[in-house]
């Protein structure tokens, strides 16, 4: 179950090439060609854009006093299995794929391409389970506020985060047994995988996840729905002469305006709390469905692989969806997230002033 499965992808992307021509290509040849250069030009920007906004998220959260509460620490922990992504997978696979198409096979030796394969599994699984922590956190803001504090609290959610890596990393091991141990294993390829692997991370990894954060979002809309309800209600006055028993309006008032009354003891506070808890709600609703539309199709098409090969165009898709969806995680959390956008776009300013004088710095130098 990893995004290095798309070196068997090359070879089906390539093949209009000829072999020995692959092999005496230089670099200005191969991204001369039209096709290498556009997916060349896409895996650096991925790249960029998921090592830049991951870190600004990172950096908003260490830097905004608010933030540091035990339920931003699991979007910490999203952001940063991303960045990994962007820092230790997605430049190796784009050297991967600039070199194959120059030589025709894997030429970084066996030790990095276990360690790229074992940082793959590692990473895109840490992501996957801190998606579920951060849908669960939210269901626990949501439906037991008075009990927050004391089910996160910063000792408990910091043990569930290093549990979530120690666990990602264990599967991860599995998965590297599972490809070194297969006779039909090709070096850094996915081809060959048994399929008992293949299911077991389709379970594991995938339905076990997207079971989990489907249902808990639906009592999430639930738990919303009814303190909305609840707080509609506190809105509106039984009948007119409770209004007037209130002494806050006369009868003659009421009838020529009839104004919009709150119950006595309505907390003004509890009610911008709902609202921000739905704002946020609607943030992590939105994340997770772009983790569905890029995961789905890769585990699908890693599930249907060793039965019937598939097209290497299309699981090549697959994987460039995954790598979008390392990217796109910190621009949902600032164009959804009102509160985190302002910090985000606050602290991007900060550091464009610093980068100027430092490069002001420099040229004085």
């Amino acid at each position: 179950m990893q995004r290095s499965h798309n070196n068997s992808i090359f070879k089906s992307m390539l093949s209009s090439t000829d072999k020995s021509h692959r092999e005496s290509a230089t670099f200005s040849e191969v991204v001369g060609q039209a096709k290498v250069l556009v997916l060349f030009v896409c895996l650096v920007v991925l790249t960029f854009l998921t090592l830049v906004g991951n870190t600004l998220v990172c950096r908003t959260v260490y830097s905004t006093r608010r933030f540091h509460k035990p339920g931003f620490y699991f979007v910490v922990s999203l952001s940063v299995a991303d960045f990994l992504v962007g820092l230790l997978v997605m430049p190796v696979s784009t050297a991967y794929y600039v070199t194959f198409a120059m030589t025709g096979k894997w030429i970084f030796g066996i030790a990095l391409c276990d360690a790229w394969s074992l940082a793959n599994l590692w990473f895109c699984i840490a992501s996957i389970f801190s998606l579920c922590a951060v849908t669960w956190d939210r269901y626990v803001a949501i439906k037991s506020p008075l009990h927050y504090s004391l089910r996160m609290r910063t000792k408990q959610v910091t043990r569930l985060i290093v549990a979530i890596w120690l666990t990602s990393f264990i599967a991860a091991l599995l998965n590297c047994y599972g490809l070194k141990t297969s006779p039909t294993r090709i070096l850094c390829e996915v081809q060959g995988i048994p399929l008992q692997y293949t299911i077991l991370d389709f379970i594991l990894v995938y339905l076990f996840p997207l079971t989990t954060i489907v249902f808990v979002n639906i009592f999430i809309a639930k738990a919303v729905s009814g303190q909305l309800k609840r707080v509609q209600q506190q809105y509106i006055p039984r009948s007119i002469n409770d209004v007037v028993e209130m002494g806050q309006i006369s009868n003659t008032d009421f009838a020529s305006n009839p104004p919009n009354v709150r119950a006595p003891g309505f907390n003004l506070g509890k009610e911008r709390n709902i609202k921000h808890e739905i704002k946020t709600f609607r943030t992590f609703l939105i994340v997770t469905g772009s983790f569905f539309v890029s995961w789905s199709p890769f585990f699908f098409i890693l599930l249907v692989d060793p039965i019937s090969k598939v097209d290497g165009n299309i699981m090549y898709i697959c994987v460039i969806l995954t790598y979008i969806n390392s990217a796109s995680n910190p621009l949902v959390y600032g164009i959804f997230n009102e509160t985190s956008g302002r910090q985000c776009l606050q602290v991007l300013k900060i550091a464009d002033v610093q980068l100027f004088n430092d490069l002001g710095f420099l040229c004085q130098v």
